[in-house]
C-alpha cells in the first residue's frame, strides 16, 4: 500500500501524481479531440460533395472533371481549370459577378468550382485524418500508462514536453514509444504544401489545411501549449527569460518546483506492524 505525505524536498524521494488530476487531463484531452473530429468533418463534407458528388478517384483528369460539371449546366473557363454555375454567376465586360441576391460571403462555393482546389481536398481531409488518428492512439495511450517519472528523475535535465507531461498527471515513460517517436509540441507531422488556384475571373487563390494555424502549432500541441504549466516550467527553465529557453531544464528544479506546487506528491511506503515493532524494540 503507497501513502503520500508531505515533506521537505530532497533528491531521495519517489513521486507519483494524482489519478484525479490524470483522469481531468484526459478528460480535457479527449473535448480537443473532438474539436479536431469536427473539423475533419468539416474537411469530410468537401471532399465527398466536390462535383456533385461524382467524384470516386483523386486521380481523375482534368478533363473527366469538367466532364462532370459540364454534364450539370455549368460553364468551362479553361484558362483558369474551373467552372462556374451561370444561375450564380454572371459575367459583364469580362468579370463574373455573383448574383445580386447572394449576400453569403462563401456563396460563391456553390457556383464555382476550381480542378486544383477539388483536387486538394483529398490531401487536406487525408493531413486531417492522420493527425486525428495519431492522437486519438496518443490520448488512449496516456491514459492507461502506468505513471513513471524515471525519464525526469534519472536525468540531470528534463524536455519541457516531459516536464509538461508530469504536471498534467501523465507519464512521460510514453515519450521515445510507439505513437511518441521524437515526441514535441512543435512537430508537424502531417503537414502539406498549399495549393494555388484561379477564380472565375483569374485572380490567384492559396487554400491550406489549416492543421498547423494556431502560430504553427496542431490543434493538441497549441492546447498543451496554452497551459499555464507551460509557461511556469517555461520560466523555470529560463529565470523569468523566455526568449532564452532551450527546452531543456535542470531535473532537480523542476522536481523542487513541481513538488512544492503539489503537482507531484511523495511515494512513502507503509511501515508493517512488524517493522514498526522492530524499530521500537
Amino acid at each position: 500500500m503507497i501513502h503520500t505525505a508531505l515533506a521537505r524536498f530532497n533528491e531521495d524521494m519517489r513521486f507519483t501524481v494524482s489519478e484525479k488530476l490524470t483522469q481531468r487531463t484526459i478528460s480535457e484531452l479527449k473535448k480537443e479531440l473532438v474539436l479536431v473530429e469536427q473539423s475533419l468533418k468539416d474537411w469530410k463534407k468537401k471532399l465527398d460533395s466536390r462535383a456533385f458528388g461524382e467524384i470516386k478517384d483523386n486521380n481523375i483528369t482534368y478533363e473527366e472533371w469538367r466532364d462532370i460539371y459540364i454534364s450539370h449546366g455549368w460553364i468551362e473557363i479553361s484558362a483558369h481549370n474551373c467552372c462556374y454555375d451561370p444561375q450564380g454567376i454572371t459575367f459583364k465586360n469580362g468579370l463574373g459577378k455573383l448574383g445580386s441576391n447572394k449576400e453569403n460571403d462563401n456563396v460563391d462555393e456553390q457556383y464555382f468550382a476550381s480542378y486544383e482546389l477539388d483536387i486538394s481536398y483529398s490531401d487536406i481531409w487525408k493531413a486531417w485524418s492522420r493527425y486525428h488518428q495519431k492522437w486519438r492512439l496518443r490520448i488512449d495511450k496516456l491514459a492507461i500508462e502506468t505513471f513513471n517519472m524515471s525519464r525526469v528523475t534519472q536525468t540531470n535535465f528534463t524536455r519541457l514536453e516531459d516536464a509538461l507531461l508530469v504536471t498534467l498527471g501523465l507519464s512521460p515513460s510514453v515519450v521515445g514509444t510507439q505513437g511518441f517517436e521524437n515526441f514535441s509540441l512543435e512537430e508537424k507531422l502531417f503537414k502539406i504544401n498549399k495549393v494555388n488556384y484561379k477564380n472565375y475571373n483569374g485572380f490567384d487563390f492559396e487554400i491550406s489545411s489549416n492543421l498547423y494555424s494556431n502560430d504553427g502549432y496542431g490543434h493538441i500541441e497549441w492546447y498543451l501549449k496554452s497551459r499555464k504549466e507551460y509557461t511556469l516550467i517555461e520560466r523555470i527553465g529560463t529565470r523569468g527569460q523566455p526568449s532564452q529557453f532551450n527546452d531543456r531544464l535542470s531535473s532537480q528544479k523542476f522536481l523542487k518546483w513541481a513538488y512544492e506546487n503539489k503537482y507531484i506528491k511523495q511515494i512513502i511506503k507503509a511501515v508493517s506492524p512488524e517493522e514498526k515493532n522492530f524499530r521500537i524494540n
